[in-house]
């Protein structure tokens, strides 16, 4: 990861200026505010059109590949892409990638969306599975299990509230189960309305994605991980309204999704997992209701009949 200092900042922003992949664009600066752990932004403007242009710099191969494949398959998931390609590290050794994105007008956050975003971001992600079997499968890491229990220990030793220790004693055995109910498939890896945007604005769609982070893993993580970021949708919908959902939409695709069992039996478990996984205590000042959500995934996944 490129440190965010002044002259890593400048060093990149000039490689940029002189990169033959973006000479159709101009105004290229850095967008401080837009800079996160995984990654920095400049923006751009296109030269032919005016419209506004989102430059993401230091990115991984995977995700490379993965765009500039999913977005030639399924043109109307995506942003357009502008370019793809390498800078020379800063450093002078090696090189750093980077993805340059249409910048489209709207997000999916806020109560514009009539609590609309979840689905519209759904409709999308069973859309992207489906565009994803048509790309051959190469830059993939694959879920690990020891990672995933390294982050479900480190989750408990935060102590979630609900029966957690019931749900870690039994996440081998159930890790066992789902390795068996789900086949591994390409997923986003990092779903959640922060990563959707749209040219249309609230509350219609379509939602289009950005920010992969392609890994082979059950699809039903993807599913959990958006209702544990959309923690307040409990209220409205009850648990597991996202995996119910996504199972809809990609059996209405022709995609595979188990029996209603199994499905359920899935969703809690996974629930759990990613519940105990985003604890944090800190986060209880300013998002409540937070403690009930993370307490409702975890006692479902204790409770639940083996």
């Amino acid at each position: 990861m490129l440190p965010r200092t002044d002259d890593v900042i400048q060093s990149v922003l000039a490689e940029l200026k002189r990169h033959p992949a973006l000479s159709a664009l101009d105004g290229i600066a850095p967008a401080i505010h837009e800079f996160s752990p995984r990654a920095m932004h400049f923006s751009a403007r296109e030269i032919s059109t005016g419209r506004q242009a989102v430059i993401k710099v230091d990115v991984d191969e995977a995700e490379i590949y993965w765009t500039v494949q999913l977005t030639s398959a399924a043109p109307d998931l995506f942003p357009a892409l502008l370019a793809a390609d390498h800078l020379v590290s800063p450093s002078g050794s090696g090189r750093i990638g980077f993805i340059a994105w249409e910048r489209l007008p709207h997000t999916l956050i806020g109560p514009n969306w009539e609590g609309r975003q979840v689905d519209l971001m759904l409709d999308a992600a069973a859309r992207f599975y489906q565009a994803a079997r048509t790309v051959e499968p190469l830059h993939l890491p694959c879920c690990s299990w020891d990672k995933m229990r390294r982050e479900l220990e480190e989750g408990c030793r935060k102590n979630p509230p609900g029966d957690w220790r019931r749900v870690l004693a039994h996440a081998e055995q159930d890790q066992s189960w789902l390795s068996q109910a789900f086949a591994f498939e390409v997923c986003h890896g990092d779903l959640h309305v922060g990563n959707a945007l749209t040219r249309t604005a609230p509350p219609n769609g379509p939602a289009l994605l950005i920010d992969l982070n392609p890994v082979l893993q059950p699809w039903i993580f993807d599913a959990a991980w958006v209702e544990v970021c959309q923690w307040k949708d409990l209220l409205r919908r009850g648990p597991e309204h996202t995996v119910q959902y996504l199972a809809d939409r990609r059996l209405a695709l022709g995609l595979d999704v188990p029996p209603v069992d199994v499905l359920e039996k899935a969703g809690r478990i996974a629930l759990s997992w990613f519940a105990i996984r985003s604890w944090d205590p800190d986060h209880l000042e300013f998002m409540p209701g937070f403690e009930k959500a993370t307490e409702t995934h975890v006692t479902r996944g204790a409770l639940l009949h083996r």
